[in-house]
């Protein structure tokens, strides 16, 4: 054999070899067939209606296929993609053998699990909350749903209800208002499923019409009676039953209301301002009412706690208190700020109606009409506005040198009359805090404001709570000329800064008062050399002794606090924290401050009161002698003329809701009661 012949012999023979060994490789590498397939549940026991616990299989090995012989019951589904076994039966069947197969291109496992699925347990313990119902033709009666064990697939009662009533078909519940009369009767109601029924009666009666009680009436319809002394027992008459009274409001104390008869009796006990109460007699039909107007009267005492006012401007009786009336001459919408006399003429700031009332003289009876308004061109009149003759928010007003000062807060101004006004929308002459009439903006500044509420005039000063600008300005002359610049500041050190208690001016607002700063102050009063200003959101009253001259001066004295680092509302310990009830040296909200030059007398708008002093204090933390709207030191309710530290229905003559404005002048004191709508003259 030549070389050529045994070298392609020799070719072949490795070429056959190499293709055994690629075959015998490629054999090496086929899949291996799954195994040991495992379920959690091998013998299923299910229930129609109830979903099965998922029940996913174990297995060794990869599988691209899964299959199960025969089909699952109806509603239980089996998943191809991991053998597992979910869902709902819809239908029972008995005990059978399910063969599932896990299957690969190396070959195939298989198991078995049985499984079993019973059919729906017959429904159990149906019964009712209400199983006797009597109803009134016109009066829905409450729902009455039952409650029962199993499931239910179908309700049915028999026989049909009475007519306007409702049967749930899909809870069985009874509901709906009966349309006519229905003697007593058995219902028998069923709920049932597949497997069975269970059932339930209830009866129900339905009665006619009740016809409500008419004609209710009193013989006394307007009793005046004395704290002492019983009254004339006062027995109603009515048409038809009666199974209920009521009353509203409750009756002054000691007076009695008969809850079984609506008989009223009694003894008072306190004084109560005349008051309407509406008393109701009611059955399942209906009700009617009736009216009695009681007051309860005691001898005033003279200037002492609690007294009662002598003469009241804005509202027809101390029992009334509208704060919506139409705007009139007789009528006042939130007084706020201090009146004032000048010539014998009052002059009362009408807040929320934009306008100031002027009377000729002051008035000695309720209900008084006034002369002339300021701010308005005639009393049926509201408008606000910004110039020399119209009104936004007026609040306290002063009179010096036959000149009338008025606080205009909407319009953040003080407006001057050069001459006292005594006719209809006599128009001001000079304005403060503005730099001409007819415009109202804010700013910080040393000639401009932000919402002051007080002002005084005071040894040729003009003094002026620019509110909002946290800072008393200072005029040292009364400007003559629009838009004048105050000469000093307190509570700030300069014109420019304007930030709640900011000790260290940098702009910012500290919770932390100390004695020359102030927040939101709102109340002033000077006789030229002491200085008292209402530091109202530090809870507090701050005295100078004498009228600062330079910026930024500390007080002298505090009232409502103990020092000038505390500043908690009715904090009689000074522990930070508010006690529950006030006393006579705290405060809450101090407001409007006046004295007639002995006395000092302060508005606690938060406490509903007025605080008197019977001279200046000249120390720290001096409690208040005297307290007007209240009946002593630690009650603080509005119009809570029984003190049983509840608001009553209505007003009186001696309560008070959110006062804020007071004035001492001819052995009187005046104090608007803003919320009631009033100004009141002790």
């Amino acid at each position: 054999m030549s070389h050529q012949s045994l070298t392609g012999v020799f070719g072949l023979f490795i070429l056959s070899a190499v293709i055994i060994l690629v075959g015998i490789a490629g054999c090496g590498s086929s899949a291996s067939a799954p195994s040991n397939i495992t379920y959690a549940q091998t013998n299923m026991v299910v229930a129609v209606g109830t979903a099965v616990t998922t029940n996913t299989p174990t297995v060794t090995g990869t599988v691209t296929t899964w299959s199960i012989s025969p089909s699952l019951p109806a509603g239980l589904v089996f998943s191809t993609a991991n053998g597992s076994i979910s869902g709902t039966p819809t239908a029972a069947l008995p005990i059978t053998t399910y063969t599932i197969t896990a299957t690969n291109s190396g070959g195939s496992t298989k198991t078995t699990i049985q499984i079993t699925v019973n059919g729906l347990a017959a429904p159990s313990g149906l019964s009712y909350p209400q199983t006797a119902i009597v109803a009134t033709v016109g009066q829905a009666i409450a729902t009455d749903t039952p409650s029962v064990t199993g499931t239910v697939t179908t309700w049915s009662v028999s026989p049909a209800l009475p007519t306007g009533l409702i049967f749930g078909t899909g809870n069985g519940a009874i509901s709906g208002t009966p349309t006519a009369a229905s003697a007593q009767a058995t219902y028998t109601v069923t709920a049932t499923n597949s497997g069975g029924s269970t059932e339930a009666t209830v009866q129900v009666t339905v009665n006619a019409a009740v016809v409500p009680p008419s004609a209710l009436s009193y013989p006394q319809t307007t009793i005046s009676g004395t704290v002492g002394q019983a009254i004339a027992t006062d027995t109603p008459s009515v048409t038809g039953s009666v199974t209920s009274w009521s009353v509203n409001p409750a009756m002054p104390a000691g007076v009695t209301f008969s809850t079984t008869t609506g008989v009223i009796s009694g003894t008072p006990s306190a004084t109560s301002p005349q008051t309407t109460y509406t008393i109701t007699a009611g059955n399942a039909g209906g009700s009617t009412q009736a009216t009695v107007t009681i007051t309860v009267n005691a001898a005033s005492a003279g200037l002492s706690t609690f007294q009662a006012a002598s003469v009241e401007i804005g509202q027809p009786d101390f029992m009334s208190s509208s704060g919506n009336q139409t705007p009139a001459a007789n009528t006042l919408r939130y007084p706020v700020g201090s009146p004032v006399v000048g010539n014998g003429v009052l002059y009362i700031s009408d807040n929320q109606n934009n306008r100031i009332l002027g009377f000729n003289s002051v008035p000695t009876s309720n209900h008084a009409s006034a002369d002339f308004v300021l701010g308005q061109t005639s009393f049926a009149y509201n408008g606000s506005g910004s110039q020399a003759d119209q009104l936004y928010n007026p609040e306290t007003l002063r009179v010096s040198g036959g000149k009338l000062f008025a606080v205009d807060r909407g319009n953040a101004r003080i407006l001057i009359w050069n001459t006292l006004p005594t006719t209809t929308a006599a128009a001001a002459d000079v304005v403060v805090g503005q730099s001409t009439f007819g415009i109202s903006t804010t700013a910080c500044t040393n000639s401009t404001l932000s919402h002051p509420d007080s002002v005084e005039v005071a040894g040729g000063k003009l003094i002026v709570t620019d509110t909002q600008n946290n800072r008393v300005l200072i005029w040292n002359t009364i400007p003559t000329t629009n838009g004048a610049a105050a000469d000093v500041v307190l509570g700030q050190g300069d014109f420019t800064h304007c930030a709640v208690n900011d000790d260290a001016q940098t702009g910012n607002y500290s919770s932390a008062s100390t004695a020359r700063t102030v927040y939101e102050p709102q109340g002033v009063w000077s006789d030229g050399t002491r200085l008292i200003v209402s530091d109202t959101y530090n809870y507090r009253v701050l005295i100078w002794n004498t009228i600062p001259t330079t910026n930024f001066k500390p007080a002298d004295l505090v009232l409502g606090q103990a020092d000038f680092t505390h500043n908690m509302y009715n904090d009689d310990n000074q522990d930070g924290i508010s006690d529950a009830t006030p006393s006579a040296r705290t405060v809450f909200n101090p407001t409007a401050v006046d004295s007639d030059g002995t006395q000092l007398f302060l508005v606690d708008i938060g406490n509903n009161r007025v605080l008197i002093w019977k001279t200046i204090p000249t120390a720290s933390f001096t409690p208040a002698d005297m307290v007007l709207g209240q009946g002593d030191f630690t009650h603080s309710t509005v119009n809570d003329d029984n003190q049983d530290g509840s608001q009553d229905a209505n007003c009186s003559a001696r309560t008070l809701y959110v006062p804020n404005g007071v004035y001492a002048y001819g052995g009187q004191l005046f104090v608007s009661d803003a919320w009631n709508s009033r100004v009141l003259i002790f």
